[in-house]
């Protein structure tokens, strides 16, 4: 969770009845809620580095911290693959804003959606990936994909954008938005 020890926002863990910090606000303000992945062993964040968002992953406990697809700058939070080899994200890079899928362990990330694709979710089957796509208003439409890039054509669902989250239900035969 996000919580606030002087300066910016740090990365705290609660877990058998004590919270512990993993990450210092004073270090880094983070822009986006972490990620956590599916077993709980790894956590994906974005902070601001040298004006571009950057997407770091480290392990529950905050060491091993490591930078991925640094050619791309993060727009929005982060989603992991139920597996934890994937972490899905919205960023421009040289090509302009698209859906990214980018490799746990380091690797060239995969294009998926050109366009806005905020607030990626992978769903608990790990065959579809809902995100929000372009702002119309205070509304955008809820889409997905496959994780090789295949459209999959939803209900005319219009989100709000303003911090709200879709989740799967953890059968994944729902969509909460």
């Amino acid at each position: 969770y996000l919580s606030s020890r002087g300066a910016g926002d740090g990365l705290w863990r609660y877990e058998g009845g004590q919270a512990v910090e993993i990450w210092k606000g004073t270090d880094g303000a983070l822009r986006e809620p972490a990620a956590v992945s599916a077993d709980g062993n790894r956590v994906a964040f974005v902070l601001r580095q040298k004006g571009r968002r950057r997407l770091h992953v480290a392990t529950k406990d905050g060491t091993d911290l490591a930078v991925r697809a640094e050619s791309i700058d993060i727009q929005g939070a982060a989603g992991w693959s139920q597996d934890g080899d994937w972490i899905v994200t919205d960023g421009i890079d040289a090509e302009g804003p698209e859906l990214f899928r980018i490799p746990a362990g380091g690797g060239a990330p995969i294009r998926l959606v050109a366009g806005t694709a905020l607030d990626p979710v992978w769903s608990p089957d790990d065959t579809l990936i809902a995100y929000v796509g372009a702002n119309v208003s205070t509304f955008a439409p809820l889409q997905a994909v496959r994780p090789d890039g295949t459209p999959v054509e939803l209900p005319a669902i219009k989100a709000r954008t303003l911090g709200e989250r879709t989740r799967f239900l953890p059968s994944g035969k729902g969509l909460v938005y």
